[in-house]
């Protein structure tokens, strides 16, 4: 008796759209103890000089420039989208902002302390990364140095997020948005010594007092009308998180058919304990969470840049997007390393983030912040083991984007076709209109053979010796199928004994 397969789950025998209806399903064996162009959705609040409508309106801009019109100046999507350009000026990146939070703004300050300066030279301001430099002369008071610098900072709009006000010798920065997230902003300050009769100080290593959480439910119903391939969030909390984790695992259900991933960066101030809650809370192949702690890059910056980077390597599926492939991992200068070489990420820590389903960010020794090895957050089964047979990114980008090929292939190949049972002799000839389980499953065998060749496809002849194809028995004009894939490790390490003899 011939073999039946059960087709994609969840789609009703009395379902009568004509379609390609493709599962895809991640680490779908037991676990034991194409390429086209990838569309990027930022997601991000804006200012109240964005001309973007909140929520509802997805919009491309033609250049960095037109997205900080669209967003506003230094708007959190509109830096989002200058990150993504910056990184890969060929990106094709789409803009959606998203309604910011009721609550309220995280504040920090600067201040000057003295009566006049009577010494020379530069102050370094640091917000979120950003450099703002100011001369120092001689003779100027707390209150001249502190309009000095807000006008300074005030005039890097375009590269902040933050805005400066001053009084009496204090410079207070304002996070553009309400929102928690302002609470990650960084500060950091530092004059040079031949500066005398003056000091400086930041109030803390970080904006506070920043409240109130954005919700996503909205943007994400508008994404639905079309398929994003990535998607980055400006949030970096569980719940909004989860939100576009299963966003993205709707569009892929078979009667959608739209293959998306999301890649986020957790906070900067994240300790490794704090984020292993949630990227196992997460605990997807559809999802990468960045791990860089310390970082004065804003998370959702790091998150654009390397989605951005993702998006144009990955048109073709299988690129290696780990540190053995240094000129695609490395995200510098778009993202900025840490301040102290201290707080680098050693291996250790490195591989103990790989461990629980984070991608660590580390930094070579000339300063250049770069992926070390690009991973989903699924590190544990359903019983809570270790899994790795969702572990690189190219698991699910692979086996996404053969869907994608056959989405495209099957209606091309068999168009104006009826569909018939195999004939039970190999010599019958069928009708020139009609199709066959069996011809499906050699176009489908075919696709799988090249794709073995092209380096996509590994274990491709065993693979599809267990493939499945046949009529569904009560769904007229419907084939089902089951096609075990496995796509091609990529070469990450090298592991030998060298023996010196005598």
């Amino acid at each position: 008796m011939p073999s039946i397969s059960t087709g994609a789950a969840g789609v009703s025998v009395y379902y009568k759209l004509p379609k390609v209806m493709l599962q895809v399903l991640l680490g779908a064996a037991v676990a034991s103890a194409g390429g086209r162009a990838r569309k990027l959705l930022l997601m991000g609040n804006k200012t109240s000089a964005g001309t973007l409508t909140a929520d509802t309106q997805v919009y491309a801009p033609t250049s960095i420039e037109d997205g900080a019109v669209a967003g506003g100046t230094g708007a959190e999507v509109s830096l989002m989208f200058a990150a993504a350009r910056t990184a890969e000026p060929n990106v094709s990146a789409y803009m959606l902002a998203v309604t910011e939070a009721a609550g309220s703004k995280a504040t920090g300050t600067f201040t000057f302390t003295g009566t006049t300066t009577t010494g020379s030279g530069d102050a370094r301001f640091w917000i979120h990364g950003v450099l703002v430099t100011l001369a120092v002369s001689v003779g100027l008071t707390p209150t001249q140095l502190a309009t000095a610098l807000a006008s300074a900072i005030n005039g890097k709009g375009t590269y902040l997020c933050a805005t400066a006000t001053s009084s009496v010798g204090v410079v207070t920065v304002t996070y553009r948005h309400n929102g928690l997230r302002g609470n990650f902003c960084a500060l950091r300050c530092e004059m040079d010594s031949t500066v005398t009769g003056m000091t400086l100080a930041a109030s803390a290593a970080y904006l506070s007092g920043g409240a109130g959480q954005d919700d996503l439910t909205a943007a994400l119903a508008t994404a639905q009308a079309s398929v994003y391939h990535r998607i980055t969030p400006a949030n970096f909390d569980a719940t909004a998180l989860g939100l576009v984790n299963t966003h993205v695992g709707s569009m892929g259900g078979p009667l959608v058919g739209r293959y998306e991933q999301v890649v986020a960066c957790l906070d900067a101030k994240q300790t490794l304990g704090t984020a292993t809650t949630i990227a196992t809370g997460i605990n997807d192949g559809l999802s990468q969470h960045l791990f860089y702690p310390n970082a004065e890059t804003l998370p959702m910056v790091t998150a654009a840049a390397w989605a951005a980077t993702r998006a144009i390597a990955e048109e073709e599926p299988s690129v290696n997007l780990s540190s053995m492939n240094m000129d695609v991992v490395d995200q510098y200068p778009v993202v900025l390393p840490p301040p102290l070489q201290s707080s680098y990420l050693t291996d250790s820590q490195a591989a103990a983030a790989l461990d629980v389903g984070l991608t660590p960010i580390q930094v070579t020794a000339n300063g250049h912040p770069y992926i070390a090895r690009s991973i989903t957050t699924h590190s544990r089964d359903s019983g809570g083991n270790p899994d790795t047979r969702v572990l690189d990114t190219n698991n699910p980008t692979v086996t996404q984007a053969f869907a994608e090929e056959l989405q495209t292939s099957i209606p091309d190949e068999f168009k104006a076709k009826v569909l018939v049972d195999d004939p039970v002799d190999s010599d019958d000839e069928l009708p020139t209109n009609a199709t066959t389980p069996q011809r499906l499953k050699s176009h489908c065998v075919g696709r799988a053979f090249a794709w073995g060749k092209a380096g996509r496809l590994t274990n491709v002849e065993a693979d599809v010796a267990t493939w499945v194809f046949s009529l569904a028995p009560n769904a007229p004009g419907r084939a089902n199928a089951t096609m075990p894939t496995h796509p091609a490790p990529w070469f990450v390490q090298f592991s030998a004994q060298i023996r010196q003899l005598s």
